[in-house]
C-alpha cells in the first residue's frame, strides 16, 4: 500500500504535523546520541528531553495511520534507538560485566564486595568504572546468571548493550499486541516507544530495568490471554530482573488463576539455588533503602522532619503497604492496579534515577496517569547532578532543582485529589461503546403501599431520559400493586428478595440503560439525564448515584459519608446508592448476580473486573426507616458482619456464595425459592395478571 493510501484516512493537515513532530523527535535523538552521554551538557540534554517529552502529545494525538499503524511505530521506535547506541553506557553496565566475571570464577558477589581483597586478581578497566565498591551484588538472582552468562561470551559493555536495546524494542511490539487486545488505539504505545526516558535509560546507557519491563508486559499479555502458567513463569522471571515485580502478586493472584499459582515459588526459587546458603541476598538492597538517597520524594521530606533518614524509610514501607491494600480495594485489574502501585511505589522510594520512571510507564499506556507523565518531562532536571559527578567526581544534589522537579508532580496530584479522579478512565478504544439513548427505572417493591404515593408523585417528574418505569412485585398483600397499575407503571411478578426481584425487572427492560431504585428513595428528575451522559463520556459499564439520608442524624451523615467515600474509591456501591448499568454489558460481565441479598455488593465486583465504575456524587434522597427500626449501631454491626460474611465466601469458594443464612439474618425470614429463568422470563403484564387474580379473588 502506498504512503498517499495509508493517509488516506487522515486530514492531511493532521500528517503532515504528525511528521514534523516525528522529525523533530528524531532529530533530538540524533542530536542526544552524539553526546558521550547526558552529564557531558546536562543543559542540552534536558532540553532535548523536554522537546521528546512534550512531542509525545501530537504524536500520540495527532497519530494519522489506521492500517499499518504498527509497522510505522516500530520503524521510527527503532529508528530512535539506533541513534542513540552511539551513547556511552553507564557505569551500572560496568557492574554487570564485573559480576558475571566474579560468578565465572567461582566466587560469590552477595558475599564479596568489588573492593574486597580476594577479588584483586579480577581487577580490570571495568572495574575503575563501578560505583559504590564497597556494596556488594544488590541484583536478584536470576539477574546474576544472566551477567554469567554473557560473561562466558564477552565482557564487552557494548554488548550488553545491543542485547538490551533490542530487548527493549521487543517491549514495543508485545505493548502493540496488548493494545491490540484491548481494544485500544496503537497510538499509545508511542507514550513507551518514543519515551525519553526510555530511550535514554535503554538504548542510550544500557540499563538492566529493561527485563522488568519486558517480562511485566509479557505477564500481563498472558494474563490478558488466560495463559496463567505462562503468566507466573514470566512474572517470576520480572521479580528476578527487578524485587519490585512482586507487587503485582496480589492482583494476579485469584480464584480463577490459583490452580497455576505453585509455579510461581518455584520459578523464583530455582534461581536463587546456586547462591545457597542465601547469606548476603538481600544486604545491599537493605542498606540502599535504609542508608542511601538520592531526589527522594515524600522519603526525604520525612527524612527531613523526622531527623533520621533509616526511620523515614520504615514509615515509607509502612505507608506503601497501605498503598498497596488501598489499591486492592480499588481494582483488581493488573493494568490498572500495576499504574497505581508502581506509582506508589516512585513516590516514596528513597532513591530515584530516571531510569526508575520506566517501571511505570507501560502502564501509562493504558492508564495515563496524569502526575506521572509530567514527572517523565521534569525528572530531566537532574541531569545536572550527573553532569557534576562527570566533571568534579562529586555526586551533588541541587534542592532547587528537586523542588522544581516535583512542585508540577505534586501539583497534578493536588489536582487528581481535589477533582476526585483518584482513577483516571482508561484511554479510548477503537471501537467506541454504544450511545445510550434512554434508560428503565426498575424498584422491587413488597407491601409498599404506604410508600406509593410519595414514589409515584416524584417518577412523574422523571425527565424524558427515563423511559420506562417498572416495579418488580415480590408478593404484595396490600394495595401497592393496585395502586401502580392505576398510575399506568408496568408490574412484574417474582419471589421476594431484592436480587431476585432485580433481575425480573432487567429481563422485562427494554432500555439501553437501567437504574435499580428502592421504594423509599427520591430521585432527582435530572439524575437519568445524568447517567447516560456519565456512562456516554466514559465508556464505562456502570457505577453508582450516590445519596443522602432524608432527616438524618449526625450518625447517619457520617454513615453517608463513610458510603461516598466507598464508592467513590474502592468503587463498591450499595443499592440504596443507586445502581446503574449498561444492558449490553450484562452477559460479559457474568449476568446480574442470581442472589437474593449481597447482590449490590456482587454487581459492583462485576463492574470493578470490567471497568472503573462511575460515581456521580449524588442525585437520591434515600429514607432511613431501616436505621430506625433496627437502631443504628446494631444495623451498623449486622451490615458489616454479612459484607465480611459474604466477601470471605466469595474469596474462599468458587461461583456465587450461599447466601440464605444472610437473607434470613437480614430480613429475618427464610429465603423464598427462586424461580426458574423461563418463569421470569414470562412475567406478564400488570393487567393480565391482575385480571386473573381478581377471577381467583385474590387481589
Amino acid at each position: 500500500m502506498s504512503l498517499s493510501a495509508t493517509l488516506s484516512r487522515a486530514p492531511p493537515w493532521r500528517a503532515a504535523a504528525w511528521f514534523l513532530a516525528g522529525a523533530i523527535g528524531v532529530g533530538a535523538c540524533w542530536v542526544l546520541g552524539r553526546q558521550s552521554n547526558i552529564g557531558s551538557t546536562p543543559i542540552l540534554s534536558t532540553i532535548l528531553h523536554g522537546i521528546l517529552a512534550l512531542g509525545l502529545i501530537p504524536l500520540i494525538a495527532w497519530f494519522p495511520w489506521r492500517r499499518r499503524a504498527t509497522l510505522w511505530i516500530l520503524g521510527f521506535a527503532a529508528l530512535a534507538r539506533i541513534l542513540l547506541l552511539p551513547m556511552d553506557s553507564a557505569d551500572d553496565v560496568h557492574r554487570y560485566v564485573w559480576e558475571g566475571r566474579v560468578l565465572q570464577a567461582g566466587l560469590n558477589p552477595y558475599v564479596l564486595a568489588p573492593d574486597d581483597p580476594a577479588l584483586a586478581s579480577l581487577r580490570d578497566q571495568h572495574w575503575d568504572k563501578i560505583n559504590n565498591k564497597h556494596m556488594t551484588a544488590i541484583y536478584p538472582p536470576g539477574s546474576l546468571l544472566l551477567f554469567q552468562t554473557f560473561a562466558a561470551i564477552t565482557s564487552d559493555p557494548d554488548v550488553y548493550k545491543v542485547f538490551l536495546t533490542v530487548v527493549d524494542f521487543s517491549c514495543v511490539a508485545l505493548l502493540l499486541a496488548l493494545l491490540r487486545y484491548y481494544r485500544r488505539k496503537p497510538a499509545w504505545a508511542l507514550l513507551y516507544a518514543l519515551n525519553p526516558i526510555v530511550l535514554l535509560s535503554f538504548a542510550g546507557e544500557g540499563h538492566l530495568d529493561v527485563l522488568l519491563v519486558f517480562f511485566t508486559i509479557l505477564t500481563l499479555l498472558c494474563h490478558a490471554r488466560k495463559w496463567f502458567p505462562a503468566m507466573f513463569l514470566c512474572l517470576a522471571l520480572a521479580i528476578h530482573a527487578k524485587y519490585m515485580a512482586v507487587l503485582l502478586v496480589p492482583f494476579l493472584v485469584n480464584r480463577s488463576t490459583w490452580r497455576s499459582a505453585w509455579i510461581l515459588p518455584i520459578a523464583v526459587m530455582l534461581p536463587a539455588l546456586p547462591f545457597r546458603p542465601f547469606q548476603g541476598l538481600f544486604t545491599s538492597l537493605s542498606t540502599f533503602s535504609t542508608d542511601m538517597h538520592y531526589n527522594g520524594g515524600v522519603h526525604v521530606l520525612l527524612g527531613h522532619t523526622l531527623g533520621s533518614f533509616p526511620l523515614a524509610s520504615t514509615l515509607c514501607a509502612a505507608l506503601l503497604l497501605c498503598w498497596l491494600g488501598c489499591v486492592l480495594g480499588i481494582t483488581r485489574r493488573p493494568i490498572e492496579a500495576g499504574a497505581l502501585v508502581m506509582s506508589g511505589l516512585l513516590l516514596l522510594a528513597p532513591t530515584i534515577h530516571f531510569w526508575y520512571l520506566t517501571w511505570v510507564i507501560p502502564f501509562l499506556c493504558f492508564y495515563p496517569l496524569r502526575p506521572m507523565l509530567i514527572w517523565c518531562a521534569t525528572i530531566a532536571l537532574l541531569f545536572q547532578t550527573q553532569g557534576t559527578m562527570l566533571q568534579t567526581g562529586e555526586w551533588k544534589q541541587y534542592p532547587w532543582l528537586v523542588l522544581l522537579e516535583y512542585l508540577p508532580v505534586y501539583g497534578a496530584l493536588i489536582y487528581v485529589a481535589f477533582t476526585k479522579r483518584f482513577v483516571p478512565a482508561p484511554v479510548a478504544d477503537d471501537a467506541p461503546r454504544q450511545t445510550l439513548h434512554n434508560l428503565s427505572v426498575i424498584v422491587p417493591v413488597l407491601n409498599e403501599e404506604r410508600m406509593m404515593p410519595r414514589l409515584l408523585e416524584q417518577l412523574r417528574g422523571l425527565n424524558g431520559f427515563a423511559t420506562e418505569v417498572i416495579l418488580c412485585d415480590g408478593g404484595s398483600t396490600d394495595e401497592t400493586v393496585s395502586l401502580a397499575t392505576a398510575a399506568g407503571l408496568r408490574v412484574v411478578y417474582c419471589p421476594a428478595g431484592r436480587g431476585t426481584q432485580n433481575r425480573a425487572g432487567i429481563r422485562a427492560a427494554s432500555g439501553d440503560a437501567v437504574l435499580l431504585a428502592h421504594a423509599d428513595m427520591l430521585i432527582d428528575p435530572q439524575t437519568p439525564e445524568h447517567i447516560l451522559a456519565a456512562l456516554n463520556r466514559s465508556g464505562a459499564d456502570g457505577g453508582s448515584v450516590g445519596c443522602t439520608f432524608e432527616n438524618a442524624t449526625l450518625f447517619l451523615r457520617c454513615i453517608g459519608l463513610l458510603n461516598t467515600l466507598r464508592a467513590r474509591t474502592f468503587g463498591i456501591s450499595f443499592g440504596d446508592q443507586g445502581q446503574f448499568f449498561r444492558v449490553d454489558a450484562l452477559e460479559s460481565m457474568g449476568g446480574y448476580p442470581k442472589l437474593p441479598i449481597m447482590e449490590d455488593v456482587e454487581l459492583s465486583v462485576r463492574l470493578k473486573c470490567r471497568s472503573r465504575p462511575v460515581f456521580l456524587g449524588g442525585g437520591l434522597v434515600v429514607s432511613s426507616r431501616g436505621w430506625q427500626k433496627r437502631g443504628n449501631w446494631r444495623n451498623t454491626a449486622l451490615v458489616l458482619r454479612l459484607c465480611a460474611t459474604y466477601s470471605w465466601r466469595r474469596v474462599s469458594g468458587q461461583g456465587e456464595p450461599e447466601v440464605s443464612d444472610l437473607y434470613a439474618a437480614y430480613y429475618g425470614s427464610p429465603e423464598q425459592p427462586v424461580l426458574p429463568p423461563e418463569s421470569e422470563n414470562a412475567a406478564p403484564d400488570a393487567g393480565s395478571k391482575l385480571d386473573a387474580e381478581s377471577a381467583a379473588g385474590v387481589h
